[in-house]
C-alpha cells in the first residue's frame, strides 16, 4: 500500500502545475493544496534536512541509492581471451511508511553519491579494475536504500568474472532475489538485468576478447519495464571499440517516472587492433555504469562507466 501511496503522489507531483515555495536545504518544496488532502513534495537532490510540515499526518519516505561503477577490461597478447568488464549491479530502491507524529520537526537526508567505473588499463598482461559501489541513501535513521558489497563491476581478466548483484527490493520482498549486472561472456554480449516495475536496471558488460582474436560487441543495459514502456535501453557499442551508451532518463507514464531510476549505461566493445570502447554511464538518478572493452597488448582497454547519484523524496500529507 505505501508503495501504491506513493505513485499516486508521484503522480500529482508530474502532472500538476506547480509552483515552487522555495527550496529546503538541498531540496525542493512544493505545496499542493487538494481536498481532502494536502500534500507537501520534498525531493532531495543532495544532503539536505526534511522539514515537517505542521499539518502533516502521514509520511512516506522514497530513496534511490547512487548508482554503481562498471569494470574496465582487461588486456592480453594476442590468442590470448580476456575478459571485458561487468556492468554496475541496479541501484537499489526503497521507501518507508510512517507516521508524521513519530517523527521530529527536522529529519536529515543523505543522499547517495554514484559508484566510479574502473580505470581504463594501458599496460600488458594488465586486469582490469572493478568499479566502486554506489552510496545509500536514506532518510534519517527511519528509511535507507541500502547498497551491498557486491554491486560494482567486476573488472576483466583472464578468468570468468562474477556478476554484480543487488538485493531484491525492499518493497517487494520475495519478488526477486537478486538482480544482476551484465556478465561478460567470450564471444558473446553481457546484458544486465531488467528492472520489473519500477526497479533499477543493470548495466550492459564490455565485450571480450577470444582467442581467435575476434572482438566482442558490448551488453545493453536492463530497463524499468513501467517507467520505460518504450522497451528502451542504453545500447552497447557494437563496432570494434566503440563506447558503450550512456543511460538516459526515464522516459514513460507520466505518473510514473516522476519517482523512477534512470537507466543504466551500455558496454563498450572489445578492440583487437585499436583501443576498447568504454562502458556508458548512468543516468540520473541511479544508474549504474557499463563495463569497458578488453584490449590487445599495445592499445588500452576501456574504463567502466560511473554511476549516476542517487535521490530521496519525501511525501507528507493530512
Amino acid at each position: 500500500m505505501a508503495m501504491l501511496r506513493m505513485i499516486a503522489v508521484a503522480a500529482l507531483a508530474a502532472l500538476a502545475t506547480l509552483a515552487a515555495s522555495g527550496p529546503r536545504a538541498a531540496g525542493l518544496e512544493v505545496g499542493i493544496a487538494t481536498a481532502p488532502e494536502r500534500i507537501d513534495v520534498q525531493k532531495f537532490m543532495a544532503n539536505g534536512t526534511w522539514i515537517k510540515p505542521a499539518w502533516a499526518t502521514r509520511v512516506v519516505a522514497a530513496a534511490i541509492s547512487g548508482g554503481h561503477g562498471g569494470g574496465s577490461g582487461g588486456t592480453r597478447g594476442s590468442g590470448v581471451p580476456v575478459y571485458g568488464g561487468g556492468g554496475g549491479a541496479p541501484c537499489t530502491m526503497s521507501t518507508t511508511e510512517m507516521l508524521a507524529a513519530d517523527l521530529p520537526d527536522t529529519v536529515p537526508v543523505i543522499v547517495g553519491a554514484g559508484g566510479v567505473g574502473g580505470a581504463s588499463q594501458a599496460g600488458a598482461d594488465a586486469n582490469g579494475v572493478a568499479g566502486t559501489n554506489g552510496a545509500i541513501s536514506q532518510f534519517g535513521s527511519y528509511g535507507r536504500a541500502s547498497v551491498v558489497a557486491s554491486a560494482a563491476g567486476p573488472g576483466g581478466g583472464v578468468s570468468a568474472p562474477t556478476a554484480a548483484s543487488a538485493p531484491g527490493e525492499r518493497f517487494s520482498p520475495g519478488l526477486i532475489g537478486s538482480l544482476l549486472g551484465g556478465l561478460p561472456v567470450l564471444g558473446t554480449s553481457g546484458v544486465g538485468s531488467d528492472g520489473p516495475g519500477l526497479f533499477c536496471s543493470g548495466a550492459g558488460a564490455g565485450g571480450s576478447l577470444t582467442a581467435a582474436n575476434t572482438f566482442n560487441a558490448g551488453g545493453n543495459s536492463g530497463f524499468a519495464r513501467l517507467a520505460d514502456p518504450s522497451s528502451a535501453r542504453s545500447l552497447r557499442g557494437t563496432t570494434e571499440g566503440a563506447a558503450g551508451a550512456a543511460g538516459v532518463a526515464a522516459s514513460g507514464y507520466a505518473s510514473l517516472k516522476a519517482f523512477a531510476p534512470g537507466d543504466s549505461g551500455g558496454g563498450g566493445a572489445s578492440g583487437v587492433t585499436m583501443a576498447a570502447g568504454a562502458g556508458g554511464n548512468g543516468a540520473i538518478p541511479g544508474g549504474s555504469g557499463g563495463g569497458g572493452g578488453a584490449a590487445r597488448n599495445g592499445f588500452a582497454s576501456g574504463k567502466g562507466g560511473d554511476g549516476a547519484r542517487g535521490e530521496v523524496w519525501v511525501f507528507a500529507w493530512r
